[in-house]
């Protein structure tokens, strides 16, 4: 099965606002590191703190769906005042009572979305879409 990598690339994305950066959940930390239009300062803390526990191949999505509400990589993404966009599969009822899934958006901090056990995101189809970091939080970071 090949993957096709125009979709893949899609999700590969930096957005900058007045308050925050959103990154696309499919960048691995190492393509961030490379990546002209990622803020010096975020790549300096992914070369010089995270990726001392962690494979530099790895997403932001896995990362992030796996993670758990402890260790040095949890305080620095709490410290970044970080929030994770999220698809989650959703029962909508209709007119008549008959309900369908459908996935909707939602946004939640990181502390809200890593204290959710594994069964519940599977079970929720939750997969990640963005991570969005505060600017202010970003130029005031210390470890």
């Amino acid at each position: 099965m090949k993957i096709d990598t125009k979709t893949y690339d899609d999700y590969k994305y930096v957005l900058q606002d007045t308050g925050s950066i959103s990154i696309g959940a499919k960048y691995s930390y190492a393509e961030l590191i490379h990546d002209e239009d990622v803020p010096f300062k975020l790549k300096v803390i992914v070369e010089r703190y995270l990726s001392k526990d962690l494979d530099m191949d790895t997403t932001l999505e896995s990362h992030l769906y796996y993670m758990v509400p402890e260790g040095f990589t949890y305080e620095c993404f709490l410290q970044l005042k970080t929030k994770v966009k999220i698809n989650i599969l959703k029962e909508k009822k209709s007119l008549f009572g008959k309900g369908k899934k459908i996935y909707t958006t939602q946004m939640m901090s990181l502390k809200e979305f890593a204290g959710k056990n594994l069964n519940w995101k599977q079970e929720n189809g939750v997969y990640i879409q963005e991570i969005n970091i505060s600017k202010l939080s970003l130029m005031t970071f210390t470890a």
